[in-house]
């Protein structure tokens, strides 16, 4: 009797390894395959690849570096950034942004944003910088930098040479909120964390792209169940966020007086539910503000870009994205 018992536990449990193999081979089939991932359950796959799955470069110490006044900047060089959609190469100046020496000279046109900007899954010559250097005689650098708030942006401005600067073009993300109310809230300072720290990051972020036997299948249920229940965090927009931008341009150690300010807001997977533009466009109006901030000219991108202009499971921008961009910011520069 106790020998069949053992023989059904054992049974049993053959055929849940079984199960769960077949599972894990199929869930990995599916990352490396987005195309084939049903659209009923792509959400789940969409924040497990965020979380858990993808490479982060500013995270990525063969792609970025401390600094002790921005937290990271990019590495010098030259850098392969390659995730499950994309392999890309990077060109890093000695600034560490994603352009080339002459580009840091005298520019008259500046770019400063995060990973949508810097252009996370692009070739060099394919981010919207690039396709706008290609149509204008005027000289552009592209200072954008995963990740980064507008505080940072700023901050990383106030490195760059100015001299020639005409025309600032600030790309914005939701995700900035955090970084300038505490940079406003300072007050005004950027708070950086050490060395020690942002290498314990890398190789948090680094363990957590580690593989181990079910990972796919646990990941995939927790965030099937959060979807199911409504538990995703949900961005809310507040319109201190465009207070907090502003004063932020307001603080910045490089005089913006006699500098043409351009403003667009990208997004995640083409979900455009930010209000953000609207309120800014309201904003600026109030007389009280200097004459560089009331003329910010604010481009719209909402209805520009479809769904097949983003990655599948990557929240970024494809090449035809950014060139659709690019046409919207020629249109004004």
């Amino acid at each position: 009797m106790a020998k069949q018992r053992l023989i059904f536990i054992l049974y049993n449990l053959v055929v849940v390894c079984g199960i769960l193999c077949l599972l894990e081979l199929t869930f990995q089939y599916l990352i490396n395959h987005p195309a084939r991932i049903p659209k009923s359950i792509l959400k789940p796959f969409q924040h497990y690849y965020s979380y858990n799955f993808r490479n982060t470069i500013q995270m990525d110490t063969a792609c970025a570096r401390y600094d002790s006044g921005l937290f990271y900047t990019l590495k010098p060089g030259i850098c392969c950034f390659n995730n499950v959609e994309f392999e890309t190469a990077l060109t890093i100046n000695n600034l560490g942004t994603r352009d080339s020496e002459e580009a840091t000279q005298n520019p008259e046109i500046i770019f400063l944003g995060d990973s949508f900007t810097m252009g996370w899954g692009t070739p060099d010559d394919s981010c919207f910088t690039a396709f706008v250097k290609h149509k204008t005689p005027r000289k552009i650098l592209n200072a954008g930098i995963s990740s980064y708030g507008t505080a940072r942006e700023i901050k990383l401005l106030s490195r760059l040479d100015t001299d020639s600067l005409r025309t600032l073009v600030i790309q914005y993300h939701n995700n900035d909120f955090e970084e300038n109310q505490e940079y406003v809230k300072g007050p005004f300072k950027l708070k950086i964390s050490n060395e020690r720290t942002y290498l314990d990051f890398t190789e948090k972020v680094r363990k957590r792209s580690d593989y181990y036997f079910g990972k796919h299948c646990a990941n995939l249920a927790y965030n099937t169940l959060k979807n199911i229940t409504g538990k995703y965090d949900l961005y809310k927009f507040d319109p201190e966020e465009v207070r907090d931008f502003i004063s932020v341009l307001e603080h910045s150690a490089v005089p913006l007086d006699n500098v043409q300010i351009i403003f667009f807001e990208t997004c995640s997977y083409n979900n455009y539910i930010s209000k953000f533009s609207d309120e800014l466009q309201t904003e600026i109006q109030n007389k009280t503000y200097p004459d560089y901030i009331r003329n910010i000219k604010i481009l719209k991108l909402e209805g520009i870009l479809t769904d097949n202009d983003y990655y599948i499971l990557d929240d970024h921008i494809r090449p035809s994205g950014h060139k659709k961009i690019a046409d919207k910011l020629l249109q004004i520069l």
